[in-house]
């Protein structure tokens, strides 16, 4: 699948970028990449987004492997079901939470290298850029788009149960489905 492929090219730009900074900057160095916009400062970072978790190397390695698997299953499962922007968005999560988890798993912290020199703000890397575009991806796409996913997107295969109650047409104790929630949407 072509998005198991975009997933693969984020992981080798980010690694490419990764090796090449910390191969030339020592760490702690920061120089200025666009002066007054962004910098780079070669930090090792031991725990997820914020440094939450820190040194808490085997728990953010594990649930790093779950979340991907997730998203290895969806991106399979529905493939058929999820739009571009959804499946573009899952395999942007993919590609970076990879690429960090390779990091995490062989050297215990992910090195992080970009920062925002107008507003204090987290110190991050190629794959963290990827992660949250993605993320944002996949929450517009799902927010706009959901219908088309609806009964099938459930978590641990588990169907929806269908609610007893008033349909609004004045019929009681009829169960309501996706299609009578969409008409009364229309109407």
């Amino acid at each position: 699948m072509i998005y198991f492929i975009i997933a693969a090219l984020i992981v080798l730009c980010d690694q490419a970028v990764k090796y090449l900074l910390s191969t030339t900057m020592t760490l702690g160095e920061s120089a200025a990449l666009i002066p007054g916009l962004v910098g780079l400062v070669y930090v090792r970072n031991t725990g997820a987004a914020f440094s939450f978790l820190a040194d808490m190397r085997w728990l953010l390695v594990a649930i790093s492997f779950i979340a991907m698997a997730i998203i290895v299953y969806i991106l399979i499962r529905y493939r058929t079901k999820l739009g571009l922007f959804g499946r573009l968005g899952l395999s942007f999560i993919l590609g970076g939470a990879f690429s960090n988890f390779i990091d995490r798993a062989l050297f215990g912290y992910v090195p992080d290298f970009f920062e925002f020199q107008f507003v204090h703000f987290a110190i991050f890397n190629v794959a963290d850029v990827f992660i949250t575009a993605g993320g944002v991806m996949f929450c517009v796409y799902y927010l706009f788009r959901r219908d088309d996913i609806a009964g099938d997107f459930v978590l641990f295969g588990r169907k929806p149960v269908k609610a007893p109650g008033r349909t609004g047409d004045g019929v009681e104790g009829k169960d309501r489905t996706a299609e009578d929630d969409r008409g009364d949407r229309q109407s």
